[in-house]
Parts: C-alpha cells; sequence; structure tokens
C-alpha cells in the first residue's frame, strides 16, 4: 500500500434529486489500520523493552552474513550478571531497567554496521561485518569506556560479562564462531561470578 494514501473507496456512484445528478463517494479511514500494521512490523523484528533488533531479525541477518560477503565475521556476546538475584531483590521492574540500561551501553558503542540485537532474556549479540582483531579490541574498550561513563547514572546495580570471537563463514558454520563467542562469555562470567554478585548485594543493601 502507498504509505501516502492511507483511505479506501468504498462507494461510488451518482445520485439524482430533483432532475439533478450529484455524484458521491463513500471513504474508509485506514490510518488506524496501517498504524497498527506498521507496529507489528516492527514488533517482528524489534525487542518491545529495549528498542533493540530481536532474536528473529538476529536469525535473519545470520543468512546473509553466512555466505562470505561479510568476512571475517567479528560476533560479541553479553550476558547481563546477576539478573535471577535483581528481579527477585528489586522487584522485575529493575530487572527491565537493567536491560534497557545495558541496550543504551550498546547502542552508544557499537557503529550503525553493527547489528544489536536482543536475542535472549538478558543476552545480547552482536554482528559485527568485515571484522579484525584490532577492531574487535577497540570495541571491547570502548563498550568498558561507555559503562564506566553511564554506570552511575543507572537507577539498578548494573554489570555484564562479554565473550567474542571473529571467523570466515567461507571457512566455517557460523554457528561455530557464535559459539566460540558464547564460550568466551560464560568464562568471563564464570571468573567473576562471585565478585558481580557481591557488588549487587552490597548496592541492593
Amino acid at each position: 500500500m502507498n504509505h501516502e494514501f492511507k483511505h479506501i473507496l468504498l462507494v461510488s456512484d451518482l445520485v439524482e434529486i430533483n432532475g439533478k445528478f450529484y455524484g458521491f463517494c463513500v471513504f474508509q479511514d485506514l490510518s488506524n489500520i496501517y498504524q497498527q500494521n506498521e507496529k507489528l512490523k516492527y514488533l517482528s523484528f524489534h525487542d518491545e523493552l529495549t528498542g533493540l533488533y530481536n532474536r528473529n531479525y538476529f536469525e535473519n541477518e545470520i543468512k546473509k552474513y553466512s555466505d562470505g560477503r561479510m568476512d571475517p565475521v567479528g560476533v560479541f556476546v553479553f550476558d547481563v550478571d546477576g539478573m535471577k538475584l535483581i528481579n527477585d531483590s528489586l522487584g522485575h521492574q529493575a530487572g527491565d531497567k537493567a536491560l534497557q540500561g545495558m541496550a543504551k551501553i550498546l547502542r552508544k558503542t557499537f557503529r550503525k554496521s553493527d547489528i544489536v540485537c536482543r536475542v535472549g532474556g538478558d543476552e545480547f549479540a552482536i554482528l559485527i561485518p568485515h571484522a579484525s582483531f584490532n577492531l574487535m579490541q577497540i570495541l571491547l574498550e570502548r563498550v568498558k569506556s561507555i559503562y564506566l561513563e553511564l554506570k552511575d547514572k543507572f537507577d539498578v546495580p548494573l554489570y555484564f560479562s562479554i565473550g567474542y570471537s571473529i571467523g570466515n563463514t567461507r571457512d566455517e558454520e557460523f554457528e561455530n564462531i557464535f559459539k566460540r563467542a558464547d564460550i568466551s562469555m560464560y568464562s568471563n562470567k564464570f571468573s567473576k561470578r562471585n565478585e558481580s554478585y557481591e557488588k549487587i548485594l552490597k548496592s541492593i543493601h
């Protein structure tokens, strides 16, 4: 449908009144339907809470990244630490704020060409086209810098774990590249698990 035209013609006819002919048309305003369709289209590829792309969009993009055109492909995986503790202690609204804070950090860190997605409850993934080890290190330092810049402005304690990997989809399945990033993230989470929980508990109390 043409976005400039949001009405549909239902009836068009001529009516004779006192020997004179009058034309009339009946239109239906489709603005609400159009807006609802646009919202559904937006939500099909975006996470409603954070405004980032969702898992559906991420999986669609993987197909584009799996033919070698974006090689080398970089993948970052982020996971918010202690989400269950935050939800149980401060409520789910606080948990939502933590996720929104994470999204804000990622939005400020990554470039327009990068695909930033919330792919699970507390997990985020970013696709980096034409990546290099140097670029991934620069982005890693940038996310840490922006986190330090913003962390005191958040209403809830926010800590997270990071993992990343690089690979060529001409040589291996994208799933393997992603799995390495995921393992890297869990290794980072495990190495500081107690530290993150202690900081969150201290912030709560």
